[in-house]
Parts: C-alpha cells; sequence; structure tokens
C-alpha cells in the first residue's frame, strides 16, 4: 500500500511514529524534529510543535528547507514575527528557494 493510511489521524500516527524511530537512531536530525513540529502543529498542540521546532532549528540552524517548514508552527502559535523571519532567512539561505516557502 506504499505507505498510505485510510485517514488522515493514521497518517499523523505514522508520521510521529517514523520520526521517532529516526530520532531513537540519531537524535540530532533536525528534519525528524521538524516533522514532529508539523504533526504537533496540525494536532493544534502549538507548545510542542514550537518545542520541536526550536530544537530542530538549534540542529540545522543554516537548513533552509527547515526554517520554512517551521514557520507555520510558530505563525499559529501567534508568533507571526517569527514566521516572517524563517521564511526570510530560508530565503537567503536558498536563493533559489521552491514555489512553496
Amino acid at each position: 500500500r506504499f505507505g498510505w493510511t485510510d485517514t488522515p489521524v493514521q497518517s499523523l500516527a505514522r508520521a510521529e511514529e517514523l520520526a521517532q524511530k529516526t530520532l531513537a537512531v540519531d537524535d540530532t536530525d533536525a528534519a525528524a524534529y521538524a516533522l514532529l513540529s508539523l504533526v504537533y502543529m496540525t494536532r493544534r498542540q502549538h507548545d510542542e510543535a514550537v518545542a520541536y521546532g526550536e530544537k530542530a532549528l538549534a540542529l540545522a540552524p543554516n537548513f533552509a528547507d527547515v526554517r520554512a517548514m517551521l514557520a507555520l508552527p510558530f505563525l499559529y502559535s501567534g508568533r507571526p514575527e517569527v514566521a516572517i523571519d524563517l521564511v526570510k532567512d530560508a530565503m537567503r539561505l536558498s536563493p533559489y528557494y521552491p514555489a512553496w516557502y
């Protein structure tokens, strides 16, 4: 089934499971922390989303895609100024940034 699930809830649970497995192998993987941030953001658990986002940023401050991805959790947690700065930084770090930034 190519990893597809039947519901969004199952998809989030699977994403969280895979991120946790990744961190069990390498607890310095910024992308895994960014994924957890997005999972918690989608669940509307904004404090957790921001905490995981801050961990991802601390581990990979120059990873443009992570910076852009983490703008949403900060935006939804009531910190739009941080979200704007993250996207601006991502665009600066990756001048040929993808359209989703």
